[in-house]
């Protein structure tokens, strides 16, 4: 077990696997075990938003609920139709 602090832009590129994310991906030791801080989401939230602005990616591909349910190992509950069908969404979702 390799402890890292993982940062909120590089938690998103990672999240997100972009190309910047899949060149860190490989950087990664074997093994590793992320350790955020505490203010570790409000800004991975501020740069999903950013991307979203700027159009880097869409509504579906960047909400923040999937990235947590994710890390999680958990379904997201969502009344978002959109983001629930989408068909590459890597987690399990339960809608009303």
């Amino acid at each position: 077990m390799t402890p890292i602090v993982l940062g909120g832009s590089a938690g998103v590129e990672l999240a997100l696997q972009t190309p910047i994310g899949r060149r860190l991906y490989v950087k990664l030791p074997v093994g590793a075990v992320s350790w955020v801080p505490e203010h570790y989401f409000v800004e991975a939230v501020a740069v999903l938003r950013r991307l979203e602005l700027h159009r880097t990616y869409d509504e579906v591909r960047s909400s923040w609920q999937w990235i947590v349910g994710k890390h999680l190992n958990a379904s997201l509950v969502t009344t978002g139709n959109k983001l629930a069908a989408a068909p590459t969404l890597p987690v399990a979702t339960i809608t009303p």
